[in-house]
């Protein structure tokens, strides 16, 4: 016969899920009411509004944040707000989360290369695939083609992972 419990799992008590994107929200949120900058527009654009589950607007829908430019142009930032990512080719939970990036980029790739729309993913646990793909993140948002990242990676203690 199974056991069973009447343990909650970590999500229904609070520990990921959508608790994780209301508190990163409400960060956001708070910026926005302050009228505070913030890193994932870039440190000269003050947001106007944050959106939460906005699929209407971004395939990445967690959180949808905008702000005004000094000379006037909207940027955006589509956030994929997740607790603990693997982002390792066995994860299948990983694939519709980067489908939605590659969507975003690939769907408004003239926005994106002219640095009015970024992507983002804020995670509540930092591991080795999260700083990874940051680190990879750096390396492209510092060349300008394709070409130019297959050689910023290939330099030597660039991705030593790869």
């Amino acid at each position: 016969m199974p056991m069973t419990t009447d343990a909650s799992s970590p999500y229904s008590t609070g520990g990921g899920g959508v608790w994780i994107e209301h508190r990163y929200a409400a960060t956001l949120a708070a910026a926005l009411l302050t009228e505070d900058p913030i890193s994932e527009l870039g440190d000269d654009v003050v947001p106007h509004s944050v959106r939460l589950q906005a699929s209407y607007i971004s395939p990445i829908d967690d959180v949808v944040v905008e702000g005004s430019t000094r000379d006037g142009l909207v940027r955006r930032v589509s956030i994929g707000v997740r607790r603990d990512p693997s982002l390792t080719t066995s994860d299948e939970k990983s694939v519709p989360l980067v489908r939605s990036f590659l969507r975003v980029v690939t769907g408004h790739w003239d926005e994106v290369a002219a640095g009015r729309w970024r992507v983002a993913l804020a995670v509540g646990v930092s591991s080795t695939a999260v700083q990874q793909t940051d680190a990879l993140a750096r390396i492209a948002r510092s060349v300008s083609s394709a070409a130019g990242f297959r050689t910023a990676v290939q330099r030597p203690g660039a991705a030593n992972w790869l």
